[in-house]
């Protein structure tokens, strides 16, 4: 019979409350999580990390006039993060790219534990945040959303969104076209990445196929149309989306 293992966590905000309210909801919620305390501020923060070399922590974003983005880079023990955040579209954004776990306020049972089972599967497996984190912290300090992170079941994959030429539905699962000829398969939806691609020019052209639109060759017409890609492939355009598809293509052209 396999024991599972308890995370110890540390939970940082800089409200009181919003502490009590976390470690609340972990001990009504969450199996086999146990906080050993909490911190308002990025100091108390690093100190209580030092001495805890917990396995988890849940980290406000924003803290007043600290961010929890400056917390990362003292995170020498290779901990699970788990964002809090209010609202901030942009930190949103930037979270989701670099594939890592976030909740928001008010914090839903439900996603606290999704979230939690996810840091436990990471321990578990030994993958390291480091690297996420560096991306995650590099974006936010270079105001550049560039990269998206891609976590496959044997790897993570950091991969130039601009480097992407479209993403293929297969059920619960999306594959990655990359322009150096990878293909990569991740096991989420392609609804979650057409919301999060969207506004770096990319466009669902049908249920199946998201598309770059920077590696568009050409647009067939028909009763929907297809558009011919640079790699050679020729995606369907659904006769739903086609003329928004078109009014989009002219303006590239």
């Amino acid at each position: 019979m396999n024991t599972i293992p308890t995370l110890r966590a540390i939970i940082v905000d800089d409200e009181v409350k919003a502490c009590e309210n976390i470690g609340h909801l972990i001990k009504q919620y969450t199996q086999h999580v146990q906080v050993l305390g909490s911190a308002n501020n990025i100091l108390k923060a690093k100190k209580l990390i030092e001495e805890h070399q917990p396995e988890l922590v849940f980290l406000d974003v924003e803290m007043g006039t600290e961010s929890g983005f400056e917390l990362l880079s003292h995170l020498e023990n290779d901990p699970a993060v788990i964002f809090v955040t209010a609202h901030e579209e942009y930190a949103i954004r930037a979270l989701r790219l670099s594939a890592v776990d976030y909740l928001l306020k008010p914090i839903d049972p439900d996603d606290l534990n999704e979230a939690v089972n996810n840091a436990r599967q990471r321990h578990q497996r030994n993958i390291h945040e480091n690297e996420r984190l560096r991306m995650l912290s590099e974006s936010l300090d270079e105001n550049d959303l560039d990269t998206i992170v891609l976590p496959a079941m044997d790897k993570m994959s950091f991969v130039k969104i601009k480097d992407i030429i479209r993403c293929e539905s297969l059920e619960n699962y999306t594959r990655f076209y990359i322009k150096n000829g990878d293909k990569i398969l991740i096991s989420k939806s392609i609804k979650y990445y057409d919301e999060l691609l969207e506004s770096f020019a990319f466009f669902r052209v049908h249920r199946s196929h998201l598309i770059n639109l920077r590696f568009i060759k050409e647009y067939l017409k028909g009763e929907g149309g297809y558009v011919k890609l640079i790699d050679g492939t020729t995606i369907p355009v659904s006769r739903r989306k086609k003329n928004e598809f078109l009014r989009i293509f002219e303006k590239l052209m």
